[in-house]
């Protein structure tokens, strides 16, 4: 009999283990929030290290690489970080540079 009582103990053990549909919601909610804060955290930062490193290059660089061969990687990565400062200009820009020096960029 003390057996019987032993097994319907453990059952009981069983039921405190397992976790109800609203606690696993809710840890599941949890978790994606903590990912999507860490993936934007991690966005932030990449935008603003890339921020700080893009400056339009001068007339006189634009100049030497008209007589040098094409950089692909260069004409890339320029055409890129362009790209990313026109689509968040006001915020991205270089303080005192004008939209069109960034579109003439594009066009060299």
């Amino acid at each position: 009999d003390d057996d019987d009582d032993d097994d319907d103990d453990d059952d009981d053990d069983d039921d405190e283990d397992e976790e109800l549909p609203i606690e696993r919601e809710a840890r599941e909610a949890e978790e994606e929030r903590k990912r999507v804060a860490i993936e934007a955290a991690a966005e932030r930062a990449s935008d603003a290290a890339r921020q700080a490193a893009f400056r339009l290059p001068s007339a006189k660089d634009i100049e030497q690489e008209k007589h040098r061969p094409p950089d692909m990687t260069l004409i890339q990565n320029r055409l890129q970080d362009v790209l990313f400062v026109l689509a968040d200009f006001n915020a991205r820009r270089e303080t005192g540079r004008r939209r069109s020096e960034y579109m003439a960029r594009l066009a060299d």
